[in-house]
């Protein structure tokens, strides 16, 4: 009896660590078909995705000497919460360096190794 209670509690455990849910701001940037696509054939990156949501991107100050060495310059408010889909930027294998257009600030999007390590750290 002991034995069938600790299976059932492992496969209830289990089924809601592999039940992926939608964020809905997901959807600004993928259509409902791309995003059921993604559930169900790539769920490590909708995991990926989901969690850079609030965590893929941060603003620090323009590194000394560093500056020639940044991929661009953006445009954005930086009293505003960061959506990085908002800004047209995508998670990369590698991280970018955007120089906040107007101050002295980096806008910084984390990589996609970057960003699983954080997941697997965090478990």
């Amino acid at each position: 009896m002991k034995q069938i209670l600790l299976f059932t509690l492992f496969l209830s455990a289990s089924s809601l660590a592999f039940s992926q849910e939608i964020d809905a701001r997901l959807s600004k940037r993928y259509s409902p078909t791309e995003l059921a696509d993604l559930k169900q054939n790539n769920p490590s990156k909708l995991t990926l995705l989901n969690y850079a949501l609030d965590h893929a991107c941060y603003i620090t100050d323009v590194p000394k000497g560093k500056e020639s060495g940044l991929n661009g310059v953006i445009e954005m408010n930086v009293n505003e919460p960061i959506d990085f889909m908002a800004l047209g930027l995508e998670i990369q294998k590698t991280n970018q360096y955007l120089r906040i257009a107007g101050t002295d600030k980096v806008l910084v999007v984390k990589s996609e190794w970057v960003l699983t390590n954080e997941m697997q750290n965090k478990q």
